[in-house]
């Protein structure tokens, strides 16, 4: 799946290895979570995650510090993050009303999630005869005219705008 996704031009993001609520880890385990997610689609795929999302949305100074990538969030999720989720048409709702120019998506990618499935083949024609350009993050950056992340001590990106 992850090859394909390269090969179509999506590109990989950092989430953690384990998915935990990192800001209670230790610095060692914090730093673990991210190399090991890392060492690992390096080894399977030759690439190297240059952005990193922290689960949850959480992170704490210690982060910032330790982990050497712009961490960036989402503008608007579709709440299909765990098996019991809404519907494809609430995602198509939500998504399709929290869209905007610049704006990062967060869906997720599971066996058995065929609700959001379901909900991008509604949400990704929609968008675009709304005119928007379905983009990776490099891209959205690129497009948008605005300097690509770096990693910065204690700064959150929100799609594509630097948020404290």
């Amino acid at each position: 799946v992850l090859q394909r996704a390269l090969k179509e031009g999506h590109e990989l993001a950092n989430h953690s290895f384990n998915h935990v609520h990192m800001p209670e880890l230790s610095e060692e385990e914090i730093v673990k979570e991210y190399t090991d997610c890392q060492t690992l689609i390096r080894d399977a795929l030759g690439v190297d995650m240059y952005y990193f999302r922290p689960p949850f949305g959480k992170a704490d100074d210690r982060m910032f510090r330790l982990i050497p990538a712009p961490f960036i969030l989402c503008s608007a999720g579709t709440r299909d993050g765990s098996r019991n989720g809404p519907d494809a048409e609430f995602r198509i709702r939500h998504l399709l009303s929290k869209a905007y120019d610049g704006g990062i998506a967060l869906m997720h990618c599971y066996e058995g999630n065929t609700e959001t499935v379901k909900a991008l083949e509604t949400i990704l024609p929609a968008l675009k005869s709304q005119g928007y350009k379905i983009v990776n993050l490099t891209q959205l950056y690129q497009y948008s005219g605005v300097p690509i992340p770096v990693p910065t001590e204690g700064v959150f990106y929100r799609d594509n705008k630097p948020i404290e």
